[in-house]
């Protein structure tokens, strides 16, 4: 294993490794650091949505918004 590195990425998500990837394909040489498994943390159960009553206090105009913006764009 070699000891010197351009770039060290921490995490081995699907964000961390796609880094990792385009600094490899631009020539650095790479280090990422995982402490469990690769891809088998936060981006194994990420859903990729937010939901709009969840993120926000009820009384804070962003979260009227996003209750408006949800009845509009019904899925």
């Amino acid at each position: 294993m070699k000891n010197r590195y351009d770039q060290i990425v921490v995490g081995g998500g699907v964000i961390g490794l796609s880094i990792a990837y385009q600094l490899a394909k631009r020539g650095y040489s790479v280090l990422v650091l995982e402490k469990n498994r690769v891809g088998q943390e936060a981006s194994r159960a990420a859903a990729g949505m937010l939901g709009a009553q969840v993120e926000f206090h009820e009384d804070s105009p962003l979260f009227q918004f996003a209750r408006k913006s949800r009845r509009m764009y019904r899925s």
